[in-house]
């Protein structure tokens, strides 16, 4: 194989759309290695929390979050 003199550079962030069942479009997750973004549908800009406050927030028996079974 080729040695090449460039290289592609790792993403940022990864994008994730929300579909609902009927095909409209809910909205855009943005995942960062400092943070979770929300973007609803339709807007221009994302509501944004800190990765601290995402993980304090989910584990807290308020939320009603479950653990996953796998």
């Amino acid at each position: 194989m080729p040695t090449y003199s460039n290289q592609f550079g790792r993403p940022h962030y990864y994008d994730h759309e929300i579909w609902a069942v009927n095909g409209r479009k809910i909205g855009t997750v943005r995942v960062k290695p400092i943070g979770i973004l929300w973007k609803p549908a339709n807007q221009r800009s994302f509501y944004s929390v800190s990765l601290a406050k995402f993980a304090e927030w989910i584990v807290d028996p308020n939320t009603g979050a479950q653990r996953t079974k796998s």
